[in-house]
């Protein structure tokens, strides 16, 4: 007689949507901004990972939809059109509508470091798209929350 066993899960991990509140630059509206992923369990230095490329970008969306985060998941926004460099914004204002550039997004994300973030979301992805959205990353940030 065999044990029956609880579904392999393997191929996904669990992650988790950090963020922070800060002001908009340009109204000074308190608006919750999206700024990385991070495994649930047993991260590593380097997989703190900003969703400022794409492939992050789309990981964070999937999981704000699937924990009813849809408000949250729709103030995100791709790249602008004509804009340059390694880095962007994906957060708009809930106040202005602004989009506010990457340097702002980056001050948050220090900010975020040192002063803590706030866990928005958490849900599975597969193990391909994250390891995609790690090696697209510009800047590696070997960062871990205190547990």
């Amino acid at each position: 007689m065999s044990i029956p066993q609880a579904p392999r899960t393997t191929g996904t991990l669990m992650l988790q949507v950090l963020g922070r509140v800060a002001p908009c630059p340009r109204c000074a509206h308190q608006m919750l901004w999206v700024l990385a992923l991070l495994p649930v369990a047993r991260p590593r230095p380097g997989e703190f990972v900003k969703v400022d490329q794409e492939g992050a970008l789309a990981l964070a969306e999937e999981i704000l939809r699937g924990a009813d985060q849809d408000i949250v998941a729709r103030r995100l926004q791709p790249r602008p059109s004509g804009s340059r460099g390694a880095s962007f914004n994906p957060n708009t204002c809930t106040g202005c509508g602004a989009q506010a550039d990457w340097h702002d997004f980056d001050a948050v994300v220090d900010a975020s470091i040192y002063h803590g973030q706030v866990e928005v979301a958490r849900g599975r992805v597969g193990v391909r798209d994250w390891r995609r959205a790690v090696a697209a990353q510009h800047t590696v940030i070997c960062w871990l929350p205190e547990r």
